[in-house]
């Protein structure tokens, strides 16, 4: 590892911090807010510079994926576990519904148009590949509105509000998301459910983890 420069350190300091405590990354935007970098440019270069001195490495395109060089490697939050798994339990549903006629998937695949403008949008074969992309990224994929394309935020809300409207039988489930780093909300009740515990593959005390 190369020394770094005063302002280097700073940066790289925050980065750990934020990590250390939240289990992963800041994005460009919280960088530059927090050290007055007015241009996203600015942070890149400060990256970079991190990256080139041996002291970072980074995902493509994905403004979390920072991991520090001789650190222990990044845990995922619970949030976003529970998410990749709530995105894989639409994706087992999504397969039974190719397993029947034409137009039985393409009902299932358009229940939540009205919910969802940018997925309404889209046509079924373009959905179905979207719906392939996500689950296959789903480990890594980042949401932010600035890192991604609109359909993909959309494809992933369409996955996370199918499954809740599952397990709350149907009803328009309280889902709030939070497309930067895949967190969401689900009221405490349901989370509490044993049967919605399994499906999630939870503990009971999963409520207080966060």
């Amino acid at each position: 590892m190369k020394p770094l420069t005063e302002r280097q350190t700073a940066i790289y300091e925050f980065i750990r911090e934020k990590i250390q405590s939240r289990g992963y990354g800041p994005t460009i935007r919280e960088i530059g807010d927090a050290f007055q970098i007015h241009s996203l440019n600015g942070v890149i270069c400060h990256l970079k510079a991190l990256e080139k001195k041996g002291w970072i490495t980074r995902g493509k395109k994905m403004s979390r994926a920072i991991q520090l060089l001789g650190e222990p490697p990044m845990v995922y939050t619970t949030q976003h576990k529970v998410a990749v798994a709530m995105i894989e339990s639409t994706y087992r549903a999504y397969k039974d519904w190719k397993s029947h006629d034409k137009e039985y998937l393409t009902d299932e695949l358009n229940n939540y148009n009205d919910n969802i403008p940018v997925w309404r949008d889209m046509d079924d074969n373009t959905k179905c590949a979207a719906i392939e992309y996500v689950y296959n990224k789903r480990d890594t994929i980042e949401l932010h509105s600035d890192i991604v394309e609109s359909w993909v935020q959309a494809t992933a809300y369409f996955m996370l509000y199918n499954f809740c409207s599952d397990i709350t039988n149907g009803e328009e489930p309280d889902l709030e998301m939070f497309f930067d780093d895949l967190d969401f909300m689900l009221d405490e009740e349901i989370l509490n459910d044993s049967d919605v515990q399994k499906i999630m593959g939870i503990s009971s005390d999963f409520t207080k983890k966060f």
